[in-house]
């Protein structure tokens, strides 16, 4: 947002100071200032920015690709714009996405070494579990499909983590509400260019990436885990879900259980089970996919 806010004002302040010989022609034109006039009490005086924004975010919620609320949203727009007197309002298909997939309930705590709620969310386009699933957490330490070998037979009912909590360190300083006009004005930084070959590796890269974790999903999977568990990537409880994308292709298999769990709590079943002390969960997860519309 930040970026977008800099890119739009430095556009802007562009266009008003050097206005190219394409662009002049335009300029030139007459202005109906009425219209201007109007257009700015529309937006400053009867906006209905609050009145949307708190539909879409307060009534029909989370809007997933997909999702049944992300229909509900797309109808309630086109419905809206009728409203407002435009002609010829349609919800328009695109391309191929894939499954669609909702949460359509989560309950979860660690019930050793001491009971708590589990602060969690389900990843996106991943199964439900068979009912309450009760089982330790246990450290699975494998970067490839060869190290889970050791793993096997020995995961069957077990709540997984297999990456370690990242260092945060802590902020002494608040973090600004706004931006300075200084930073804001300041010129934008070149974004270095990578040439085909760069970029090419990048590729390969995230493609082999995205192999390897589909293979150990497959692996887990395959050794009826009870669920996989993700560190969020905020402090202060902030959950920043993601979604396994590749189960959006319907001749894909859905991966099994898992869950994004705040980053403090993440840390404190890892360091309870280094310490050799056991814990346990309770997790119940209701997801729902969708293949009528792909």
């Amino acid at each position: 947002m930040r970026s977008l806010t800099r890119t739009l004002v430095l556009v802007a302040t562009g266009l008003l100071g050097t206005i190219p010989a394409a662009a002049a022609q335009i300029a030139q034109e007459s202005v109906d200032l009425d219209v201007v006039r109007a257009i700015r009490e529309e937006g400053l005086e009867r906006s209905q920015i609050e009145y949307l924004a708190g539909y879409l975010t307060d009534v029909i919620g989370p809007r997933l690709t997909g999702s049944p609320a992300m229909f509900e949203a797309n109808d309630w727009t086109a419905e809206k714009l009728g409203e407002w007197g435009l002609q010829n309002v349609t919800v328009e298909p695109w391309g191929q996405f894939g499954r669609g997939w909702d949460n359509l309930s989560f309950s979860g705590r660690i019930v050793e070494p001491y009971v708590q709620i589990l602060n969690a969310l389900p990843v996106a386009w991943t199964a439900s579990t068979r009912g309450t699933a009760k089982g330790a957490a246990t450290i699975v330490a494998a970067d490839s499909t060869v190290d889970l070998e050791q793993y096997k037979g020995m995961l069957k009912g077990k709540f997984v983590l297999m990456q370690s909590p990242q260092v945060m360190e802590p902020e002494f300083d608040p973090r600004p509400l706004r931006q300075s006009l200084d930073d804001l004005f300041a010129p934008a930084e070149p974004v270095p260019e990578r040439d085909d070959e760069a970029r090419r590796r990048r590729m390969a890269q995230w493609r082999r990436r995205g192999a390897m974790r589909d293979s150990i999903n497959e692996f887990l999977k395959g050794e009826r885990v009870a669920g996989v568990l993700y560190p969020s990537s905020r402090t202060y409880g902030n959950l920043r879900v993601f979604g396994m994308s590749s189960a959006r292709n319907p001749e894909n298999e859905i991966p099994g259980p898992a869950l994004v769990i705040s980053h403090e709590q993440y840390g404190q079943i890892w360091r309870n089970i280094e310490r050799g002390v056991p814990v346990k969960l309770e997790v119940e997860i209701k997801n729902e996919f969708y293949d009528d519309d792909l």
